[in-house]
């Protein structure tokens, strides 16, 4: 496929709407990201967060938070929990992807080839005494004489 079968009509998406959604997509990530920075005990506005990210990069632009401990606030705990949770979203949406394709009859030959369960009997079942024996009580519910 070349350049000009993506801007042909009847064809898939055009690069510069792909990078336009892609743009979108990047700019709503930074807006949630700054407003999750926002939330939590220490009042910190959007401008205070933003301020304290141009502050630490070396811009001296924006407020700075007004609260006493809104510094170490953002730095020591709302940062690193934003940052987290941005790779976390990150790492499920690539699984998310990529787990149909594995276990697909027509998987896609960008992943890994590897084998993949054939549903439940895959494993062999356990023993049913061994189940039994698992279970609370397990051996003293086998049949025993009293001693009168």
């Amino acid at each position: 496929m070349t350049v000009e079968d993506l801007d042909a009509p009847g064809k898939p998406a055009s690069r510069t709407r792909t990078g336009a959604v892609l743009g979108g997509l990047l700019i709503a990530l930074v807006v949630a990201a700054v407003f999750s920075a926002c939330i939590g005990q220490v009042p910190t506005g959007p401008g205070e967060v933003v301020g304290s990210i141009l502050h630490r990069i070396g811009l001296d632009l924006g407020p700075m938070p007004a609260h006493p401990s809104g510094e170490v606030t953002l730095w020591e705990v709302r940062f690193p929990r934003v940052v987290l949770a941005i790779l976390v979203g990150a790492a499920l949406g690539c699984a998310g992807s990529a787990a149909p394709g594995v276990c697909s009859p027509i998987r896609s030959p960008s992943l890994a080839s590897s084998e993949c369960p054939r549903g439940p009997r895959s494993a062999p079942a356990p023993p049913s005494w061994s189940v039994a024996r698992s279970l609370p009580g397990g051996r003293s519910r086998r049949p025993h004489s009293s001693p009168d």
